[in-house]
């Protein structure tokens, strides 16, 4: 248990960080094959490109998941540990809320922001 525990909590915001920078790849090479135009795409830019998404999304709350466990884990020290598990809180809500975007971001960049 604690072996997973610690790999979710130090290798896994890694592997989503990975992850995310993959989905962008898959999603430049997809491009290039069937061109950047969303206009008569064919089926396969639209299956790629809704695989990707839901992977996309799948790893950002993975990530969240993981990056929370990675921040509120650590062992305290007793010494002011109300105002660390604040900053704790402060820097894991910060990292999620800019990871969340970033997917946000880019899901909305695959698909045209509704278009």
């Amino acid at each position: 248990m604690l072996k997973a525990l610690r790999f979710v909590r130090t290798k896994l915001p890694i592997i989503c960080t990975a992850v995310f920078g993959l989905c962008w790849l898959a999603y430049l090479i997809n491009a290039e094959i069937h061109g950047h135009s969303f206009d008569g795409a064919p089926p396969a830019f639209w299956n790629t490109l809704e695989a990707i998404s839901n992977v996309m999304l799948i790893n950002s709350l993975v990530f969240v998941i993981s990056f929370s466990a990675f921040m509120m884990i650590k062992p305290l020290p007793k010494k002011l540990k109300l105002l660390r598990v604040f900053l704790r809180l402060i820097i894991t809500l910060i990292v999620s809320v800019f990871f969340l975007g970033c997917t946000y971001l880019s899901v909305g960049a695959f698909y045209g922001f509704g278009g």
